[in-house]
């Protein structure tokens, strides 16, 4: 991951100007409005990468859910203001119906296309 922030930091103004603001190597940015998301893992995230999820607005409900290896489920509140980081491509999560006028999840993430378009492998 170190090598690869690098290469994007060296090769990449956009990604030069995030990394001036944050350390971390989340080369995408999602922004998910008023969505329920079904029972899934992110499978075409990088592996070993942790996603960070924050949500806001103005809503009741919209718990994460998480199916934790053994089966057990786990239940948290993801209300406005909220933060979750988790390993997206491992755990299998939902989010719960909600109600409210507005929902926004912005979600940080790398996907492992990002390794091909720079040219390089996990084993780099």
């Amino acid at each position: 991951m170190v090598a690869l922030r690098e290469k994007m930091v060296r090769e990449s103004a956009h990604v030069q100007a995030i990394c001036a603001i944050s350390p971390s190597l989340h080369a995408t940015l999602g922004v998910i409005v008023n969505r329920v998301s079904g029972h899934h893992r992110d499978s075409k995230d990088a592996q070993d990468v942790w996603a960070v999820m924050f949500v806001l607005g103005n809503f009741e409900g919209g718990e994460a859910v998480f199916n934790m290896p053994g089966g057990k489920k786990v239940t948290t509140r993801f209300r406005s203001g909220d933060v979750v980081v988790l390993k997206a491509r491992d755990v299998f999560h939902e989010i719960m119906d909600y109600e409210g006028d507005l929902r926004v999840t912005l979600v940080y993430y790398t996907r492992h296309a990002v390794w091909k378009e720079y040219g390089m492998t996990y084993s780099d």
